[in-house]
């Protein structure tokens, strides 16, 4: 029943539920520290702000709240995103994290 993923997070690295949120066709507004800014790009896929920037970050909720085009977007690019492991079969996945990560 969400409408939006914020996560103004200060520490971590690819946070699972960024990758949930994008296969939900949720958008998601969060922070450019560690992992994320590999995964989420501001105002392509995410809104992503500097993190204990409150100010920005409720920027970020008003313009995904406001800006009907900006929200499709986001979703759009985000579904682009997750689409590739959504599709993939996970024992193919898994397999191909093996063959890239061998010794």
């Amino acid at each position: 029943g969400a409408d939006i993923v914020v996560l103004p997070t200060r520490a971590g690295g690819v946070h699972r539920v960024l990758y949930e949120a994008m296969s939900q066709s949720l958008p998601i507004v969060t922070t450019n520290v560690s992992g994320i800014p590999y995964l989420m790009r501001d105002r392509e896929n995410a809104l992503v702000n500097e993190p204990e920037d409150t100010l920005a970050l409720i920027a970020a909720i008003e313009a995904v709240a406001t800006q009907p085009e900006l929200r499709k977007r986001l979703i759009a690019e985000g579904m682009g995103v997750v689409r590739p492991v959504l599709e993939t079969d996970p024992g193919e996945q898994l397999m191909q994290l093996i063959q890239e990560h061998r010794d």
